[in-house]
């Protein structure tokens, strides 16, 4: 993005991990959920469950919704269900986030890195509020700085909008 739009399926927990880890999936949430789908995968396919889980952990280590997503799944007994309620309650946290945010927007809206629905399970979390505040009637102006190395702010922010 944002020249390309390409979607990347993924059949196995180490393709998502793959994915993770090589920046295909970026955005806190987003990785999160994604790994959440990665362990449902690996059940689906009859992976063994702590391999996935240690694969999926290494991919991004530091990733604070990564290994919270995955401690909570790995006990599940229907990681899949599991993994679709995660992605929709990251929605419905996305939209009322934007709803209460977006009253305190007004005019020009400053945002870094990516924080819009490609980062997020869907709808986003600071342009999910100027989303919201569209959506309400206002005029707002969106500034969206680069974020290095992958300048994501600039590129996935702008193809967003």
């Amino acid at each position: 993005l944002p020249k390309k739009t390409e979607y990347v399926y993924c059949s196995t927990s180490q393709q998502v991990a793959d994915a993770i880890r090589d920046m295909v999936v970026r955005g806190a949430p987003a990785i999160g959920i994604t790994a959440a789908y990665g362990m449902a995968i690996a059940q689906i396919n009859m992976e063994n469950i702590e391999d996935a889980y240690e694969c999926l952990l290494r991919s991004r280590p530091t990733a604070s919704n990564l290994r919270w997503a995955i401690e909570k799944i790995k006990g599940e007994v229907d990681k899949l269900s599991f993994a679709k309620n995660l992605h929709r309650e990251d929605i419905s946290l996305n939209r009322r986030l934007g709803e209460n945010g977006a009253p305190l927007l007004n005019g020009g809206v400053l945002t870094v890195c990516n924080t819009g629905a490609l980062a997020t399970g869907g709808h986003g979390t600071a342009l999910g509020m100027v989303r919201s505040a569209i959506e309400q009637g206002k005029d707002i102006r969106l500034y969206a700085c680069e974020t290095r190395p992958y300048n994501q702010g600039s590129r996935l922010t702008t193809y967003e909008c």
